[in-house]
């Protein structure tokens, strides 16, 4: 499967040739803080981590900016209805919100390859600020507090919990050219829509909100799609009926 790109950020598997990337923030104690994991300090850790970890993990992406190695994000999924999710990043790029879009690209490519998980989740230790900003951004809920839950580094640790359902109204509004020249309206984890380039100028997020010569505005996702079928519009699929999309 292609990667998904957002501009210069893209998720894919990762490579031998990432242990130099790979160290700069495996190896940085302020990205590790929160990991399970122990900081790493040597290339050749690098290179064992990638080939040990990395590459077999069932679902595991490299998080890439002009295709290096920034960051990660990984799902945990035993074949039910839902799978943990968790990522890190490169201390640089912090702040920047790459790893928000790098967590909503996973969101959606984890929905698509298995429609079966109605529920991913996400823990993350209450001091942990930073990421809660991203779960928050990436339209994750809060559903509480659990109380020494975990254990990080020998700490017992506060965590809280997340969670996105696949029936949740989506974030994730964006829009693209593709191969054919015409462009694609994205919505959650599905290719809603695919018009002639030039039929929409822009796509606003969080609102649906199409500017162009045939402005379309819809109070939901189906009277979205019927007024962009009616004005030129070929409905390909779409998995959910999202709702609350308001200008």
């Amino acid at each position: 499967m292609n990667p998904l790109t957002t501009n210069l950020i893209t998720l894919r598997p990762f490579k031998l040739s990432d242990s130099d990337d790979f160290l700069l923030y495996a190896g940085d104690d302020n990205v590790t803080k929160f990991l399970r994991w122990e900081t790493l300090t040597t290339r050749e850790q690098a290179l064992s981590f990638i080939k040990d970890v990395c590459i077999p993990h069932r679902w595991r992406k490299s998080i890439c900016i002009d295709d290096r190695s920034v960051g990660f994000v990984s799902t945990f999924y035993d074949d039910g209805h839902k799978a943990d999710i968790g990522y890190g990043l490169a201390a640089k790029y912090w702040g920047k919100g790459i790893a928000t879009e790098a967590v909503k690209m996973a969101v959606k490519q984890v929905l698509m390859e298995f429609p079966e998980i109605v529920r991913l989740q996400a823990f993350t230790d209450v001091e942990n600020k930073g990421s809660q900003r991203v779960l928050e951004k990436a339209g994750f809920k809060c559903e509480g507090l659990l109380r020494k839950y975990t254990i990080i580094k020998g700490s017992i640790k506060d965590t809280l919990v997340y969670s996105l359902l696949s029936t949740d109204g989506s974030t994730f509004i964006e829009d693209e050219i593709d191969d054919c020249g015409q462009r694609k309206v994205l919505v959650g984890s599905s290719s809603a829509t695919c018009l002639d380039k030039g039929d929409l100028v822009d796509v606003v997020k969080p609102s649906i909100d199409f500017v162009g010569e045939n402005e379309v505005v819809g109070n939901d996702f189906a009277s979205v799609v019927q007024k962009l079928d009616k004005s030129k519009g070929k409905l390909l699929m779409f998995y959910y009926a999202f709702a609350a999309f308001n200008r």
